[in-house]
C-alpha cells in the first residue's frame, strides 16, 4: 500500500514552489481590534437589552450597569436614561 505525504501544516508552496510560511497573528493585535467597538454599538447593544428583557430605564443609572459595561468596554460609557428614551 502507498503512503500518500502529509500536507506542510507549516505552509503551502507559492507559485514558485517554494514553501511560503504563514505567520500566526500577534495576541497584540487581537487585543488592539478588541476596542474598535463603537460607542453607538455600545448603545444599540444597551438599548436592545433594555427592549428585550423589559429593563427599567432606572438601569442605566446602576453602579453595577456602568461598572459591567465599564469592564467590558474601558473606553465606552453608559448613555443617560434620557438618551435611552429618546431612542
Amino acid at each position: 500500500m502507498r503512503k500518500r505525504k502529509a500536507d506542510n501544516v507549516s505552509g503551502q508552496s507559492g507559485p514558485s514552489g517554494k514553501k511560503v510560511c504563514q505567520q500566526q497573528q500577534l495576541i497584540t493585535g487581537s487585543l488592539r481590534n478588541a476596542n474598535l467597538v463603537t460607542q453607538s454599538a455600545v448603545n444599540r447593544a444597551i438599548a436592545n437589552l433594555v427592549i428585550s428583557a423589559l429593563l427599567p430605564l432606572h438601569i442605566m443609572e446602576v453602579q453595577e450597569f456602568k461598572d459591567l459595561i465599564a469592564t467590558l468596554q474601558p473606553q465606552r460609557h453608559v448613555m443617560c436614561r434620557s438618551t435611552l428614551r429618546a431612542i
